[in-house]
């Protein structure tokens, strides 16, 4: 089990989770989100290889379209 931080909330993993994983979790497009990895933003190439782990800190922000 492990805690890490997502938009300023504590989550607890029982399982090994990439940050791919994480956005089909929650329902989240790819393709319209970024998303911040411990500080750094990640290539959307990059979601499926990226392991969460122990004390991370992740940020996901979603675009909206509006007019």
């Amino acid at each position: 089990m492990m805690e890490v931080r997502i938009n300023g909330a504590e989550q607890v993993f029982e399982t090994e989770t990439t940050l791919s994983e994480l956005l089909d979790q929650k329902g989240l497009n790819r393709n319209r989100v970024v998303v911040e990895y411990n500080a750094k933003i990640v290539d959307r190439n990059d979601l499926s290889s990226i392991v969460i782990k122990e004390k991370d800190i992740i940020e996901i922000v979603s675009f909206v379209g509006g007019g």
